[in-house]
């Protein structure tokens, strides 16, 4: 694209003709809702799955890959997708995605049926919840860039806090809807033959089988209302994609290695250096492909424009604070109800999530008006110092604190609204930092970085506090034990209120507002030579 081009695009006020952006952004989100509720929607039926399907009780570590499958598969299809719908078009990219997601859905609801006499058990149901999460994982981030093509710059943020609630209420919602499904229809199985196929729906089958018309309902009306996008002809750099996938999953592996076998150590094992020195390897054959290549996945020329790269550092950052609170909260509600009369510790500890992430979609919305108001850095460092300021609260709790109302409601709830409040100042200053034809890869690139940090922390959260249990827990028991848990849970809120404050630092260098930046933003990016750097979009917006 010229700069004489990029030059007209960000003068322009109304980017597209769609006369009905609403209802268009409406359309939008039921994509988005359906693919966010079945990250979660698995969680509470789990455990008849796993009776259903006849997994052997030893083999039960094996049922979580079920939530892992899909989080790891919508993490890594994440960057590719959104490159690829910026090549292809937008829309058609959208209900492509939209297509795997049904198909994805309707492979899952076949699990433990009879399809012309292939295994349809565990490993079955594992390889389409990979491809219900690459669909699922694509509709967030095109979204979002055809939000571009939707609303004029000044408006985007509010309409990217919308998705972004959209996107987190699935969340939340997920594990409400599967019950809910599952308890209407209580015990029900449909048996049938057609042909090959010797067809066993049970209740929980539904909760995928739903997502087929509610999908096919939201591809009509977006081909209804979304005109069709004209093909670029850059290409695909599908082993920039491979490579980058490849270091995550590598890293993740590495991260994850601790002895088995006390004194547990972190890191400690055969596989360690294989995995890390994989990685590593996998990362510099990324940077050398992105470095020659004609049409790189993410041109390192990207990493110079400010207002992309602190929105990526600021949630690659708040990424790993959030696992901490989704991992640790139930966790901690479980520990402290388990053996309490009249308390369910997995019911209790799903309750404390709640308080926190029932109150991020409110956060979305408020954080997108008050975009449009105010400037992008004021509005995220507000939902930093949000949430700072809730772990901190969080880890001067004892076990006490968790019977307490006022205190889980109003300090888990500064912890939702703040994680809110980021989600539109660091997508919209993603994606106006870029020219138009770069807002899908800006968009995907944003959620793979909070993604990224939820997957990294994860690993090294776990095994950091299994060796923290096994020093803390020797000769204990009883309410010694829960003692323990809590500390190490504490603690992590505390380190978790320290990210967030790091976080403020690239926070303070997001773009301020939506059309100045995004104009000098563009044009920058087109008329990048190494001798201009010091004077372009690097330095000041």
């Amino acid at each position: 694209m010229s700069s004489a081009a990029l030059e007209r695009e960000a003068g322009v006020e109304a980017v597209s003709g769609n006369r009905r952006p609403i209802l268009t952004l409406a359309v939008i989100c039921v994509g988005i809702f359906l693919a966010a509720l079945d990250q979660t929607v698995i969680v509470t039926v789990l455990p008849k799955v796993i009776n259903d399907l006849g997994i052997p009780i030893n083999n039960l570590d094996q049922a979580g890959w079920i939530v892992t499958a899909y989080l790891l598969g919508y993490t890594l299809a994440l960057p590719l997708l959104g490159r690829i719908a910026d090549i292809f078009g937008h829309r058609r990219t959208y209900v492509a995605s939209m297509i795997l997601f049904i198909i994805g859905s309707l492979g899952c609801a076949l699990s433990g049926s009879d399809v012309f006499g292939v295994d349809t058990g565990l490993g079955w149901l594992l390889g389409f919840r990979v491809v219900q999460a690459v669909g699922g994982g694509a509709v967030l981030p095109i979204g979002m860039a055809m939000v571009r093509d939707l609303f004029a710059p000044r408006r985007r943020s509010f309409a990217l806090g919308m998705i972004g609630a959209v996107a987190e209420a699935g969340g939340v919602l997920g594990p409400f809807y599967g019950v809910a499904v599952v308890n209407l229809l209580r015990g029900s199985q449909l048996n049938f033959g057609v042909g090959g196929l010797g067809l066993a729906i049970k209740d929980w089958h539904w909760i995928f089988l739903l997502n087929i018309p509610l999908s096919l309902g939201a591809i009509f009306l977006l081909l209804r209302l979304v005109p069709a996008n004209v093909k670029s002809q850059a290409k695909v750099d599908w082993l920039g994609g491979l490579l980058l996938g490849g270091t995550l999953l590598l890293l993740t592996l590495a991260l994850s290695q601790k002895t088995e076998l006390p004194p547990i150590r972190l890191f400690a094992t055969e596989l360690f250096p294989w995995f890390a020195g994989g990685a590593i390897l996998a990362l510099v054959l990324f940077l050398v492909v992105e470095r020659v290549g004609h049409d790189p996945l993410l041109p390192l020329r990207d990493f110079t424009i400010r207002g992309f790269v602190s929105a990526n550092l600021v949630n690659l950052l708040i990424g790993a604070a959030l696992i901490v609170a989704q991992l640790n909260l139930a966790l901690l509600g479980n520990v402290v109800f388990t053996g309490v009369a009249g308390h369910d510790g997995a019911v209790e500890g799903g309750l404390l999530l709640l308080h926190m992430t029932a109150f991020i979609p409110l956060g979305a919305i408020l954080g997108g008006l008050f975009s449009e108001r105010l400037t992008y850095p004021v509005v995220a460092v507000a939902g930093l110092l949000a949430v700072a300021a809730g772990f901190w609260l969080l880890s001067g709790w004892g076990a006490a604190s968790v019977y307490d109302p006022v205190a889980t409601w109003l300090h888990l709830g500064l912890i939702g609204l703040g994680f809110g409040l980021l989600i539109a100042p660091t997508s919209a200053s993603a994606i106006n930092s870029m020219p138009r034809d770069r807002a899908g890869i800006a968009a995907a690139t944003v959620t793979f970085a909070r993604l990224t940090g939820m997957t990294l922390a994860l690993p090294l959260l776990q095994a950091w506090g299994l060796v923290r249990l096994a020093n803390l827990n020797a000769g204990l028991n009883g309410q010694a034990v829960v003692a323990a848990f809590v500390q190490i849970y504490t603690e992590e809120f505390r380190a978790a209120a320290i990210v967030a404050v790091v976080a403020i630092l690239p926070a303070i260098f997001l773009l301020r507002r939506g059309s100045e930046a995004e104009k000098e933003s563009a044009l920058c990016w087109a008329r990048r030579t190494p001798a201009r750097r010091s004077s372009c979009c690097g330095q000041r917006t």
